[in-house]
């Protein structure tokens, strides 16, 4: 990586997007923070057929961080919490009723990390934090009042039951020791985020064809990563979906594009996608390619999201033509390492965040 590595390196950079990935600091286990997309989704990679009954009402945030603890061990964190519940951003708690479960589950290496599963099999608690496989662990109840007031429960021991449905379900049966028994059950597909560095970051598993997107917004961030060009992000979504927090249920682009210096619109062009982490120089009239910077910020350059998939895309074109009074058309024709693709047409007024 060249220049956007100097970049990270001389400091923290911006990123149009309030979510990243992090370690927690009180163990220094990986932490799951929201994702763009996160949301409730109906269907996220399984086939169809007969099978258990997925469960209701819950939003699931799942990872993959490979041998995140150095023990030849597959690391996986995942988050349940209770669909529908709104977060306080003032006091920085959500507003419930609801619950977030999260634990950590030591499996198998995962040959392919952008495609990564559970092991199936009864998975132990790892009181002792060896990291063996078939444990699991760093796991907590976390309750919520109406009034955002959180009750944190630690696991302190238990027992985790996986198994995988012909369908492609995941079923969990866990008994949670809180003090008291907590018995922790869902059902249905989870789709793990790829976060180990490695792979090309895409769990895309067919092309896409971008519809129904309703909304979209652009920051101009000036000089940014190189003298040669401006950065600009600019975020399309569909109605379920919040620009602010960059996070929601409806499938979502974000495109990173290296504009002429000192614009303050989005020139008409097409703008070709090049590796972020390779190019001598960010050149006008090029987009970079998806690149991942938890340390540093999260997500950089151009992504695809829906409800639990993600994709850095690494080639395609993106043509900008503007139509005046603000507005644009965005002729999208992108693809992931795997060569899926996702196309569409856009057209609409951007809101100009500052």
């Amino acid at each position: 990586m060249k220049i956007l590595r100097s970049f990270f390196a001389a400091a923290c950079a911006v990123a149009f997007c309030g979510t990243m990935a992090s370690c927690s600091e009180d163990n220094d286990t990986p932490e799951i923070i929201e994702t763009p997309g996160n949301g409730e989704g109906d269907d996220n990679g399984g086939e169809d057929g007969d099978g258990p009954v997925a469960t209701e009402g819950v939003e699931v945030t799942a990872v993959y961080y490979g041998d995140y603890n150095k023990n030849n061990t597959g690391n996986f964190g995942i988050n349940f919490l209770t669909a529908g519940m709104e977060w306080d951003d003032f006091e920085e708690t959500y507003l419930g009723p609801g619950s977030l479960v999260y634990f950590e589950v030591n499996s198998k290496l995962c040959e392919n990390p952008d495609f990564a599963a559970l092991e199936p099999g009864d998975y132990t608690f790892d009181s002792d934090e060896t990291y063996a496989a078939m444990t699991f662990g760093s796991a907590s109840v976390k309750e919520y009042a109406a009034d955002g007031t959180e009750t944190v429960h630690i696991v302190t021991g238990g027992t985790l039951k996986v198994e995988k449905a012909d369908n492609g379900m995941f079923v969990l049966t866990g008994k949670f020791n809180i003090g008291t028994d907590y018995d922790f059950n869902y059902t249905g597909y989870i789709r793990f985020l790829n976060r180990t560095g490695e792979g090309f970051m895409s769990n895309l598993t067919g092309n896409v064809e971008v519809k129904d997107m309703t909304q979209s917004a652009v920051i101009y961030w000036g000089e940014t990563f190189t003298e040669t060009s401006d950065y600009c992000s600019v975020i399309i979504a569909g109605k379920d979906y919040d620009l602010v927090q960059n996070i929601g249920a409806s499938p979502a682009l974000n495109l990173g594009l290296n504009i002429t210096p000192g614009s303050t619109s989005i020139p008409s062009g097409t703008y070709t996608v090049i590796d972020a982490n390779e190019a001598d120089d960010y050149e006008t009239f090029t987009a970079l390619s998806g690149v991942f910077e938890g340390t540093y910020g999260g997500y950089f350059g151009t992504w695809y999201f829906d409800a639990q998939s993600e994709a850095a895309m690494l080639k395609g074109k993106i043509t900008v033509t503007d139509e005046g009074a603000g507005k644009y058309t965005f002729d999208i024709s992108l693809a992931d390492g795997y060569g899926h693709t996702v196309t569409g047409i856009y057209k609409g007024v951007p809101h100009v965040m500052e």
